[in-house]
């Protein structure tokens, strides 16, 4: 059995279209777990007549304590042998459980397919003619992640084996969750097959957190150098693609920070990330695996053009 943990806050609009993509799987052998982290529109009410609908889906309350609290509650409540994650305003397309189902052999830990972002959501069946697999070792999959190709940081769209992860949380209160979870993930994983099968649908959203500038998008900061500080001390070889990761953060917020923070108030921590781009860019600029998006900010700051975004 498949356990699909959606945590759902105040997403009345989006939450039937998640939940019908869910009951429309062509693989029978799943539980929906719904958890309403203290929603006050009438997200609970939806969750609770999809449940009375369907026997296989089930509801748990919460008390606004944060998408990471909501999910570690659906790991703690999971009786799957498999488990993934299906955000509330998102969907699965009607083959997204069987396809990664059948890609999970004996030995995989976890199977990683591709999103498809959009407005949206058109519930065609994605062809299966085609499909790929690519296996790889966990610390292959941690540091093709790392260098943002292929496989991307989020828990969704990912099928995960749950003897592998028993006790694995998302960390509590701090933004950047998925990032977090997935690179300790791949960094206990034995094997990792990444499919060409598009699975999951996110909705892009222009309200979202990540298209508006507050303060705990900073948190991506604090995890990128927690990645980095793990990978040095236990698999060092991968340092470069950890470094990497961190850089690419810093470029993002030095940038936002330049759009919105006219105050001044984070000074410290645009001066922070300058200065780790300085440090590193060297380095970075020699590596082949650097996508070309760092590679062009490298350019843009030895030309001095982030200095003078001061």
């Amino acid at each position: 059995m498949i356990s699909v943990i959606i945590p759902a806050y105040n997403n009345e609009a989006f939450l039937p279209e998640c939940l019908e993509s869910l009951i429309a799987q062509d693989f029978p052998d799943w539980e929906g777990i719904v958890i309403d982290d203290g929603s006050t529109d009438n997200t609970l009410t939806i969750a609770r007549k999809y449940a009375s609908r369907d026997r296989r889906i089930r509801v748990l309350t919460g008390n606004n304590h944060g998408v990471s609290d909501a999910r570690n509650r659906g790991l703690r409540e999971a009786r799957g042998e498999f488990i993934t994650f299906l955000d509330s305003d998102d969907c699965l397309y009607p083959s997204a459980l069987s396809v990664m189902h059948s890609l999970m052999e004996p030995g995989t830990d976890v199977v990683c397919c591709r999103m498809k972002s959009a407005r949206t959501f058109s519930p065609r069946k994605m062809p299966r003619r085609g499909i790929s697999r690519k296996r790889m070792t966990g610390a292959s999959a941690l540091e093709t992640s790392l260098y943002q190709k292929e496989i991307l940081p989020s828990a969704c769209g990912k099928l995960f084996r749950t003897t592998t992860f028993d006790g694995l949380l998302f960390p509590a209160g701090l933004r950047y969750e998925d990032l977090d979870y997935t690179y300790r993930a791949f960094a206990r994983a034995k094997r990792v097959t990444s499919t060409n099968f598009t699975a999951y649908f996110y909705r892009r959203n222009p309200s979202s957190y990540i298209n508006r500038f507050t303060k705990d998008r900073l948190d991506v900061l604090k995890v990128t150098k927690g990645i980095e500080d793990f990978i040095s001390s236990s698999c060092p070889g991968l340092l470069p693609a950890a470094t990497d990761r961190r850089l690419s953060a810093c470029f993002n917020m030095y940038i936002l920070l330049w759009r919105h923070d006219k105050e001044h108030r984070f000074m410290r921590e645009k001066t922070a990330c300058l200065e780790f781009i300085k440090a590193n860019r060297l380095s970075s600029l020699r590596n082949p695996r650097v996508r070309l998006k760092n590679k062009l900010g490298i350019i843009a700051s030895y030309l001095g053009l982030l200095t003078a975004l001061k």
